[in-house]
């Protein structure tokens, strides 16, 4: 057993604090795509994005280091996988961040609430997860809403294929963050 996985759990930790604590996540994800919107004509977002990342790396190494300096040894045997987690972390916020340029906030957060739909086809696709049969009803009335949503309720806009760029790559960033999740196993 690595040092990696021997995080202990903390039995004191009520589900409540841990919905919480995802509530609070997604609410600041929120709140970055709203300013990201905001202040996209005055500060370039893949700059944006840059600077969350590097200031979110110098926030997180003190608490970090030592784990990861204890455990040289298996970052070196996985860098591929390490690799590959950031560049669908980074690539889909680089991504969700472009969209910006060409869609709403709004369109950008509703396109996002179908991210666990997307993971469950993927893991179902690639890991060959067995899913349930309401878990296939809610990814397709997750995709269907997203393509309802996105074509404006219009089907000569389904059928001319006339969608906004922006809505279509905050699914590719979606995409991204589900195969980040998906990858998670290894």
């Amino acid at each position: 057993m690595t040092a990696i996985s021997k995080v202990p759990s903390n039995p004191n930790i009520s589900a409540n604090i841990a919905y919480l604590m995802i509530t609070i996540n997604v609410l600041l994800w929120s709140i970055s795509v709203i300013i990201g919107k905001g202040v996209h004509e005055e500060i370039p977002l893949i700059g944006l994005n840059f600077w969350r990342w590097v200031f979110g790396v110098i926030f997180l190494a003190p608490f970090v280091w030592k784990e990861i300096s204890q455990n040289t040894i298996l970052i070196k045997k996985y860098w591929k996988i390490y690799m590959f987690q950031g560049i669908f972390m980074v690539g889909g916020a680089a991504l969700l961040f472009t969209s910006l340029y060409f869609t709403s906030a709004i369109n950008a957060s509703l396109v996002n609430t179908t991210q666990p739909a997307i993971t469950a086809f993927l893991a179902w696709i690639i890991l060959k997860d067995r899913l349930k049969n309401i878990q296939y009803l809610g990814i397709f009335f997750a995709i269907f809403g997203v393509i309802f949503m996105i074509v404006k309720a219009d089907l000569d806009t389904l059928l001319n294929v006339d969608i906004n760029v922006g809505d279509f790559i905050v699914v590719l960033a979606i995409v991204s963050y589900s195969m980040y999740a998906v990858n998670l196993r290894k």
